[in-house]
């Protein structure tokens, strides 16, 4: 299937870098790029509470794999 929607984010940190960052500046210069690639986001939780689960329609099967396959090119300029 081509329709697949998926989440990515292309950023200069990785997520534990970000996570022990409390203010800009303390992020170590920037010398990669990190790639993540998400083929599905769960929220944060149900409608009436922390406590409950996210609607059925909604949620992620956890026994069910994902595949993806796409090509990283370099980019034309």
């Amino acid at each position: 299937r081509h329709d697949r929607r998926f989440a990515f984010s292309l950023l200069p940190y990785t997520a534990l870098e970000l996570e022990n960052a409390t203010h800009q500046e303390e992020l170590p210069p920037a010398r990669r790029t990190v790639l993540c690639v998400m083929g599905a986001v769960r929220g944060v939780g149900g409608i009436d509470s922390w406590g409950s689960d996210v609607e059925p329609a909604y949620r992620i099967p956890s026994d069910q794999d994902i595949v993806y396959s796409f090509v990283i090119s370099p980019s034309q300029r």
